[in-house]
C-alpha cells in the first residue's frame, strides 16, 4: 500500500510519550489508532528515499496533545 493511502481512522486514538523515571518511549493508542500505525510502518517498508519515513505529529492530526512527535522510518541494513 503507498503511503499516501494510509488513512486515519475514526475514533483513531494514539499518544507518544517518554517516561522520564525509566527513559522508555510509550506508544499507547486504541483498537483504530494502532491499526493506523501497523499501516503506516507497512506503508514504507521498501520505499526508496524521500518516500521512505513518515511524520506523526499533533500538527497532522495524527497524536494526541501533547505527544512527542514520531517519525516512521525504513532502512534497507
Amino acid at each position: 500500500m503507498p503511503a499516501q493511502d494510509v488513512k486515519k481512522k475514526n475514533g483513531h486514538s494514539l499518544r507518544v510519550f517518554l517516561d522520564e523515571k525509566t527513559r522508555e518511549v510509550h506508544i499507547e493508542g486504541n483498537k483504530a489508532g494502532l491499526e493506523y500505525l501497523t499501516e503506516v510502518c507497512m506503508a514504507v517498508i521498501g520505499q526508496s528515499p524521500g518516500a521512505n519515513h513518515w511524520h506523526l505529529g499533533e500538527v497532522f492530526n495524527t497524536l494526541e496533545p501533547h505527544s512527542l512527535d514520531l517519525i516512521i522510518c525504513y532502512r534497507e541494513k
